[in-house]
């Protein structure tokens, strides 16, 4: 068996990633060795004796400091009369880093990954029911900044309150997205205004008939992508829209967009759980029907995955999937209003 797994970044080592396979024995089988390797080579402390039927093995695998994927291979011996059987393989081997904040409705976030991998936790930003309408994630994970309708900023950890510069609006407001690091930020307002926060450089504003409803900030901090309800997207300051015939024939309304980091394509989200990819940007799957109506997206810290929020659940593709489990889906008492990732 082969499984693969993206190795950390640069600056975020040593964090444990786990593998694990879980094996079908004959009853009374005296059991079998397994051993896992990463490309080819032995990983030492990762051998296992399976003695049960629906046994489990489990690897832990630490240290691998280049960027890049890897090759983890599962391997059985024993008895060739009662070899046992590989029924599924749960691949947790996502970097625990990857980190999601789900807003909920009464203004509570909940976050799930970074340094607790596999932890839930609920912290009270002090918005009132209705008021919060989305959440933003400093670059280091450290906190998160949290979004009322009327343009109000609730900050936690070590998110801050910051000075505005340049356009001003009356509201309400929809979004927010972190600057080019974590002193800065960006609000979006639903006429389709951006006011800019501490280091964010100013941007210009776009019009259109219809409600702004998401942005995605260009990689260096000095464009923007506008999305609108009925699917039109302005491109401000270094961000460039791109068509896709395909896209003409999709239904929204349309809730969210985020930009590929290499800045030379984008994907778009529809109430309806569609993601439609533009220029370079990989969609890696669609929401189920059964959790629409669909209300956000967001894209991990490295852009291999995306986190989507349904009515009562989120969904993670790509390397977002492995924060929740082999169904890679996380159920969401309560529903969210808005999600942010890391």
């Amino acid at each position: 068996m082969r499984l693969s797994f993206v190795a950390p970044p640069a600056g975020r080592v040593g964090q444990k990633l786990t593998i694990r396979v879980k094996f079908r024995t004959p009853a009374g089988h005296a059991g079998g060795t397994v051993t896992f390797t990463v490309d080819g080579v032995s990983v030492p402390g990762c051998r296992h004796i399976a003695l049960r039927s629906a046994d489990t093995a489990a690897c832990q695998l630490t240290g691998y400091k280049a960027p890049g994927t890897y090759v983890v291979s599962a391997h059985y011996s024993g008895s060739q009369k009662y070899a046992a059987k590989v029924v599924t393989a749960e691949e947790h081997v996502v970097p625990p880093w990857h980190k999601v904040w789900i807003l909920s409705p009464s203004g509570s976030v909940r976050t799930r990954g970074g340094r607790s991998a596999g932890s839930t936790s609920i912290r009270k930003t002090g918005a009132l029911p209705g008021a919060a309408v989305a959440v933003a994630a400093t670059p280091n994970d450290a906190g998160y900044w949290v979004l009322e309708a009327n343009g109000t900023v609730k900050t936690i950890g070590n998110a801050r309150h910051e000075r505005q510069r340049g356009h001003r609006s009356k509201g309400p407001f929809v979004a927010i997205a972190s600057g080019i690091n974590s002193r800065g930020y960006f609000l979006l307002s639903a006429s389709g205004v951006i006011e800019s926060f501490g280091d964010a450089p100013a941007l210009p504003s776009a019009r259109s008939r219809a409600r702004a409803v998401s942005f995605a900030i260009t990689p260096d901090g000095h464009g923007a992508l506008i999305l609108f309800r009925d699917g039109a997207i302005a491109a401000i300051g270094d961000a460039k829209a791109l068509s896709d015939p395909a896209a003409r024939h999709a239904r929204g309304p349309f809730v969210g967009i985020i930009e590929d980091p290499s800045g030379g394509g984008y994907l778009v989200l529809s109430s309806r759980g569609a993601v439609l990819a533009f220029g370079n940007a990989r969609r890696l799957g669609s929401g189920p029907t059964k959790a629409a109506p669909y209300r956000a997206i967001a894209a991990t810290g490295d852009g291999r995955g995306y986190f989507l929020l349904g009515r009562d659940a989120v969904v993670g593709f790509g390397d977002a999937r492995g924060l929740f489990g082999r169904s890679g889906t996380l159920r969401v008492a309560g529903g969210g209003v808005a999600i942010a990732g890391t």
